[in-house]
């Protein structure tokens, strides 16, 4: 175990191919709604779509697209990072900091999605990927949407449809919060092996108690690919061997491609295949942290970066609204560039009202209560900031 004085004298990697992956993966998404999806729905075609289906998509067997590619992005970032602020922070610290990383935002984003609602049934504006209005959400839908409580309901009140991956990314922190203190004991990969093993408990008891259970049970089944990330960190960090490295690794698969089996077994099927993306996804993530030491932050990845979080949440309602209004009535290459400017300056309000204030509220209220043992640049959740993690030697 690294003792204080040992973690100041580790040398300091900037983590900066984090951040070109999360702008990559915000992107992906943003693509997945605004291109992919949009077009298919309206039967229209777009000559840059066209080329990418062709020639990477098609190919590549990359199924949604891209959209879920950009997601297990996220999910293996998350992985990594929140695997070291587990080992830096006290348990009411992390707790803390993932809760004002992840509510505030939500909140706004669901109150953007009501107020986008509201114009679409006053103006009559479709959604075309539902194929009608919008109906109008009760104050109960709208609190529990708020507080993720929604998706472990039967029915379902969805208000924020991208909100599905944050109530996985919670299950992983809750999960990694009771098994913290283990990635610091003398044998490394004990947290990770319980963190497998509580997940496969709860795909082993998914139906035996209750709808609530079985939703709960659907977001734990993506856990795994969560751990995947926490497994490169273990070996990038010399925190476990090459032999351990591949038989967590294996194991993590294994769990996630049974939980498909029992719960969600269509994201086995050759269309709708979930594996491929995966695999392109964990590649990209290995490729450019083997090379981070050559990668360099332009402004406008540093941008993206630190907004894709605000920008995951608010692309569909806001871009998508924008399509459905203008892109029957004008040229479609038009239509997106107005959609993606809306889309940056919502984001951009909600980066500097809420998302970095909230971000700076936690680092202030953790600082000055008590400091963690180790103090690097902040690191947060599915959506960090640019990370300077102590790496062992």
């Amino acid at each position: 175990m690294v003792d204080a004085a040992n973690s100041q004298a580790a040398p300091r990697t900037r983590l900066v191919f984090l951040d070109w992956l999360r702008a990559l993966a915000a992107l992906l998404v943003v693509w997945d709604h605004l291109v992919g999806q949009w077009l298919s729905v309206q039967r229209r075609g777009w000559v840059p779509q066209g080329l990418v289906d062709r020639f990477v998509a098609g190919p590549l067997s990359i199924t949604q697209n891209f959209g879920w590619l950009g997601v297990a992005m996220f999910f293996l970032i998350s992985g990594f990072i929140i695997s070291h602020v587990a080992t830096t922070e006290l348990e009411w610290q992390f707790a803390l900091k993932r809760l004002l990383r992840i509510y505030p935002p939500l909140v706004l984003a669901i109150i953007v999605t009501l107020g986008v609602d509201a114009m679409r049934r006053a103006t009559g504006v479709v959604d075309s990927l539902s194929g009608g209005l919008p109906v109008a959400h009760s104050i109960q839908d709208v609190m529990v949407s708020m507080s993720l409580a929604n998706y472990l309901m039967s029915p379902q009140p969805i208000v924020l449809g991208v909100a599905w991956t944050l109530v996985i990314e919670m299950t992983f922190y809750v999960i990694v919060l009771m098994t913290k203190r283990m990635l610091n004991w003398k044998v490394k990969a004990v947290a990770t092996w319980v963190v497998l093993a509580v997940v496969g408990l709860i795909l082993l008891t998914s139906r035996r108690w209750g709808d609530s259970y079985f939703l709960f049970s659907v977001s734990a089944s993506y856990v795994p690919l969560l751990v995947l990330g926490q497994i490169i960190w273990l070996r990038w960090s010399s925190r476990i061997g090459w032999l351990q490295f591949g038989l967590l690794s294996a194991t993590a698969w294994v769990l996630f491609v049974h939980g498909l089996e029992l719960i969600q077994p269509r994201f086995l099927q050759p269309d709708e295949a979930y594996g491929p993306s995966i695999v392109v996804a964990y590649a990209i993530f290995v490729l450019m942290l083997l090379n981070n030491s050559r990668l360099h932050r332009p402004s406008f990845v540093k941008f993206l970066a630190n907004r894709s979080y605000s920008l995951y949440l608010l692309h569909g309602a806001l871009g998508l609204f924008v399509l459905d209004a203008l892109g029957t009535r004008i040229p479609y290459t038009l239509a997106l560039t107005v959609a993606v400017a809306v889309v940056v300056i919502g984001t951009q309000i909600s980066y500097k009202l809420v998302e970095a204030p909230s971000q700076r509220l936690a680092r202030n209220l953790t600082t000055r209560l008590r400091r963690p043992r180790q103090m690097g640049d902040e690191v947060d959740a599915a959506f960090p900031v640019v990370a300077t993690v102590s790496r062992e030697p």
